[in-house]
C-alpha cells in the first residue's frame, strides 16, 4: 500500500500534511510504516521539503517517532 500526494502545494494549503502528521501519531498502527514512508519522501527532497514549517510540522513529527 502506498499514499501518492500529485499536489503537495495543494496537500500543505489546506492543512492535508497536518491531518497526515496527526493520523501518524493517533491514527491505526498499520499505517505507520506507509505514514512514516510518506513523510521521509517529503523530508529527503528539498522541493518537498519546503512544504513542513521547522519547528511547528517537523518538532511533531519527531516527537511522535
Amino acid at each position: 500500500m502506498q499514499i501518492v500526494l500529485i499536489d503537495i502545494d495543494l496537500v500543505a494549503r489546506t492543512g492535508g500534511l497536518r491531518f497526515l502528521l496527526n493520523a501518524l501519531g493517533e491514527g491505526p498502527v498499520e499505517l505507520t510504516p506507509i505514514l512514516a514512508s510518506t513523510f521521509l519522501y517529503i523530508v529527503d527532497s528539498p522541493r518537498t521539503r519546503a512544504y513542513l514549517r521547522v519547528g511547528a510540522d517537523l518538532e511533531v513529527h519527531y516527537s511522535i517517532l
